[in-house]
């Protein structure tokens, strides 16, 4: 009686029917689109295809990070850069007012903290000028009025000649008596002084130029036996925050 065989349907090779099933297993288990195989596969895929999405959208995110705090960094770290250059003309004249009007090392920044602007006027080089103004843009009619009018105080070293064009050494002694001391009554004059200038106060904002007209003030009272009236017309006249209609003189 002869033996029932059967062709392996991979190979052709004859197999006793009842050994087709263990062929198959041994000698193709391992062919391409085995059930094995396809397992591994469906797997495979879609973890490598969900780790590759993962990656990339990490990537994205670190590198719209970075693109982020490069941007605010060079937003909060900007300061304009001081220079020595005291302007193409004299004070008060049409041709100076063009270039201080352009200018912006003069400006409103760490508002209310005395200790940064005492500092920040410190660091500055002596030789180096704050120019343009702090908060508006300059007005032609006022600054050239002011400048005729500080010509008269020429001879006090804290008060600058001009209060768009002010040198660092002249702000550092101007705001060196910050923290000057007052009797009662020298206190009284100078409340009265800031109630009577323009912005009703040392300045319009406590920027540098709050703290450095502040201190200012405190010396030309206790030093230079100044009333409220002169005084209020000297911060008057150094008034350095723009803008049209400042003065009240």
């Amino acid at each position: 009686m002869g033996l029932e065989t059967e062709k392996c349907p991979v190979c052709g090779t004859s197999v006793k029917k009842e050994n087709l099933k263990g062929h198959l297993g041994r000698v193709h288990s391992k062919r391409p689109g085995s059930t094995a195989e396809r397992q591994v596969v469906v797997k495979s895929a879609p973890v490598f295809r969900s780790h590759k999405k993962r990656n990339a959208l990490i990537g994205a995110g670190i590198g719209v990070t970075l693109v982020a705090l490069l941007v605010l960094g060079v937003y909060f770290s900007h300061v304009p850069t001081m220079g020595t250059y005291q302007g193409p003309a004299a004070a008060g004249t049409q041709a100076e007012f063009n270039y201080l009007s352009q200018q912006s090392t003069d400006g409103c920044r760490d508002l209310g903290n005395e200790i940064a602007n005492v500092n920040w006027i410190n660091s500055l080089a002596d030789d180096t000028y704050i120019q343009g103004s702090c908060c508006t843009p300059m007005a032609w009619t006022d600054y050239s009025s002011q400048i005729p009018g500080l010509t008269n105080y020429s001879s006090i070293s804290i008060i600058t000649p001009d209060p768009y064009n002010v040198l660092a050494k002249t702000a550092k002694a101007m705001v060196a008596t910050v923290d000057l001391r007052l009797s009662a009554s020298q206190q009284s004059t100078y409340n009265s002084a800031m109630n009577m200038t323009a912005d009703k106060g040392p300045c319009c904002c406590m920027c540098w130029a709050g703290y450095a007209h502040e201190g200012q003030a405190k010396a030309l009272i206790v030093q230079y036996g100044y009333d409220a009236q002169q005084l209020a017309a000297v911060l008057n006249f150094e008034d350095c925050c723009g803008g049209p209609g400042q003065m009240n003189m």
